[in-house]
Formats: structure tokens, sequence, C-alpha cells
């Protein structure tokens, strides 16, 4: 179902619309042999015919290596692709698309590990950061960062805005009314 989203047709191992699908306008008006007033073809118009027939071949085989490359890579199945891209945060999701056109330079594997690599250098980096805000406020211990991550969500006035409504603060009003009974067992 996703391939033929695609336009891809697995049965013919070929799409709807190929890359460069019109390459084959550059025969489609080539003719070998004599020519219509019945003189013979010249050599160097003969050259010129095999010339255009060798770049079309060249534009198959790019053809050939794309469509491999799609189908090996299994990016076909959108929807598998999407629901992996859409549990990565928007910088990370930022930074895999980027780095989609290197993807034919190396093997599947190489690849998955070089964004593997960018990605883990990525949250690290925001790791340091974190942690640099924390020892610039003062911080030295990671429960202090602790404690300051959780006063500042408090503070933070975009979750004022929606009425404190996060799910702690919901529970915890829920909590509250009746007194505590509900835990007496």
């Amino acid at each position: 179902a996703a391939e033929q989203a695609a336009g891809y047709m697995p049965l013919r191992g070929e799409f709807d619309i190929e890359w460069d699908n019109d390459a084959e306008l550059l025969l489609a008006d080539l003719e070998f042999g004599p020519g219509r007033d019945g003189a013979p073809e010249a050599p160097e118009e003969r050259a010129l015919k095999l010339r255009v027939c060798a770049a079309y071949n060249r534009k198959l085989d790019e053809r050939d290596r794309r469509k491999a490359f799609v189908v090996s890579r299994n990016l076909l199945d959108f929807r598998r692709q999407q629901a992996a891209d859409r549990k990565r945060p928007k910088e990370e999701r930022e930074l895999a698309a980027a780095l989609r056109p290197f993807a034919r330079l190396h093997p599947a594997r190489d690849h998955a590990d070089f964004v593997r690599g960018l990605l883990n250098e990525l949250r690290l980096r925001r790791r340091i950061d974190a942690l640099r805000q924390y020892r610039a406020a003062g911080l030295t211990t990671l429960a202090e960062a602790e404690l300051y991550e959780r006063d500042r969500r408090g503070r933070d006035p975009v979750r004022q805005q929606d009425g404190g409504g996060t799910r702690s603060g919901a529970m915890a009003a829920k909590g509250s009314g009746n007194g505590g009974a509900g835990r007496q067992g």
C-alpha cells in the first residue's frame, strides 16, 4: 500500500514516474542506416548517434542505481519513516532531514551510525549547555539542578497561561479535596 502511494509497482520493479522520465526523448527520432534519400550515413553522424545512445545508457544506469537505492533502503515505507521522525525532538528531526542527501554516499548501516553519532553529539551539546547554565546560576550538584528545573518549570509563563494545566497540578488538586482519606486502608 505504501509502495503504491509512492508510485512504485513492486511486481514490475518500476515507478510510475522514473528518474529523468524524459530520457527516452533523446532517442525518439534517432534512426540508424541510410537516410530517407537513400544516401549512406556519414561516419561522423553515426559516431554522434552512438554518443547519444551512450548518454541514454548512462541515464538508464543512473535510473537503475537510484531505484535500487530506494528499494534497498526501504524508503518506500513513508509511514514507518514518519513515525520514527515524530518520536524525535524538532532539532533532531531537522538534523536527520538535513543529512538525508548524504545517505547515498555510504552504506545504510554506516549512514545510520553517522546520523546516530551526530544526534548523540547534539544531545551532548544540549546537556553541556544546560550544565553550564546551572554552573552560571551557582548550582554545584545535580540535585540542586533538578530542584532549579522544577522551580523554573513552575514559573514558566506558557504553563501559567493555560491555568496551570499540567497533569501533576490537576492531580494534586484532586488529591487535596478528599483530605487524603482515600489513602488509608
